[in-house]
């Protein structure tokens, strides 16, 4: 049975062991052995780890502390351009995918997948194929890299963003869970101003509803924006 050597990478220990737990054990339909070589619980951990072990494939949370999953993902890719990561969310928007493949990522799998499909999808990235979910084939993928590279889609921008701190700051405590009243009591300002920089936020991103806002603050933590 054909042994792939990981690393897993997310900032939650139960995460990483729900994932091992699901990993160590081979799947029916892709009889493949997959050996943990090691956790990292943050970006920097994993970037000291992969150059130390040289693993065949690292799996990665878009999400951590420290150094964020897609920097320490481009800092490990600077030095070896031959590197395998499946990247785990929990999102998987169209947003997602097309930032994850423009930094050159092979994959991306929700953090509720089943084991079947993760094996599944680590073996298609050890075998250096792509994987974002049985729904995107090949066409489909570079349709939507070209969509997002030629429209005026604002997730597609969150990279240019003009916000201003005080915006880039409501956003990582909207994205945190808080309301307004509780942005406006932690920043010592009123909700009628926090409102008002949700309005502006969502005028300037071209966003059309508040839900909008939450997606885009998600993914503006993921991926570490600054």
């Amino acid at each position: 049975m054909q042994t792939i050597n990981i690393i897993i990478a997310d900032d939650h220990k139960l995460v990483r062991e729900g994932f091992i737990s699901l990993l160590k054990h081979p799947a029916k339909i892709y009889p493949i052995r997959i050996s943990v070589l090691a956790e990292a619980g943050n970006g920097r951990e994993l970037v000291d780890l992969y150059f130390k072990l040289k693993p065949d494939l690292i799996i990665i949370d878009l999400a951590m502390p420290v150094l964020s999953g897609i920097k320490a993902f481009k800092e490990i890719k600077n030095y070896d351009v031959n590197i395998k990561a499946l990247f785990l969310s929990m999102h998987e928007d169209e947003a997602y995918i097309y930032h994850i493949i423009k930094a050159g990522g092979m994959g991306l799998v929700g953090k509720s997948v089943a084991k079947e499909e993760l094996h599944y999808a680590v073996k298609k990235i050890y075998d250096g194929e792509i994987y974002f979910g049985k729904q995107w084939t090949e066409s489909k993928l570079k349709k939507l890299v070209n969509n997002y590279s030629n429209t005026g889609n604002p997730e597609k921008y969150i990279f240019e963003n003009d916000l201003t701190e005080r915006e880039t700051e409501i956003i990582k405590l909207i994205e945190s869970g808080l309301c307004s009243d509780e942005i406006a009591r932690k920043l010592f300002i009123s909700k009628r101003t926090v409102d008002t920089h949700r309005s502006n936020i969502i005028k300037k991103l071209n966003l059309k509803t508040e839900f909008d806002l939450y997606k885009f603050a998600a993914m503006f933590i993921e991926f570490n924006i600054n």
